[in-house]
Parts: C-alpha cells; structure tokens; sequence
C-alpha cells in the first residue's frame, strides 16, 4: 500500500486528487494507512464499513472532485509519468473514454 501511495504521490502532475479508502479494517494495516495518509495533506482519508472491494471503490469514486478517476487496489503502483501521459491521450482525443496501461503489482507477486 505505501508503495501504491508512494506512485501516486511521484506524479509531476500536481492537480491530483488521491484518496485512500480503508473499507472497515481494524488491523496493522489500517493503522499503517492512516499514518500514510495522516501524515500528508495530498491524500485524503475514507474510511467505511467493509462491504467488499467494489463498493470500496465505489465509495472512493463517489466522495471524488475530480474530472478523471483511476482506482487503484493497494498491491497495484503506477508508472513515474502515468498521469501525465493519460491525460495527454484524454487532451488530444476528445472521444476516448478510458485510458488503461499494463499493471505493476507491487509486494511479493509482480506481473507484467
């Protein structure tokens, strides 16, 4: 997770918006989310009763300003210039309504 924040947080895009959403754990892990995110005034913080990773999603789509999303799981990180790029793609074609790349799983399973 803190290598998924760390990716984000990377951009040179600076007109993000990233929102961590905990959906009711009570572990290490949350406490270890919350200080991620505690810590920095670039993330914002959700926290919601668990109902499965979907509607984790869901949550953090809904409580979103921004124009464009990109969920991210915890296991997952983005390229140093992932933003930047797919916003440039969303610029120069109007009519595209997604954008995706190759993922990166980050801990102990990588894929390509």
């Amino acid at each position: 997770m803190a290598e998924t924040l760390d990716s984000v947080l990377a951009q040179p895009y600076i007109d993000r918006e990233c929102i961590n959403v905990n959906d009711g754990s009570n572990d290490i892990i949350s406490e270890i989310a919350y200080e991620l995110t505690n810590n920095n005034s670039r993330i914002n913080y959700l926290y919601k009763n668990n109902s499965g990773l979907r509607s984790s999603s869901n949550s953090g789509i809904k409580f979103a300003k921004a124009e464009f999303i990109l969920p991210l799981d915890a296991d997952y990180k983005i390229a140093p210039f992932y933003l930047s790029a797919a916003l440039l793609i969303f610029s120069e074609k109007p009519f595209v309504k997604i954008v995706y790349g190759k993922a990166y799983r980050s801990g102990a399973e990588n894929c390509f």
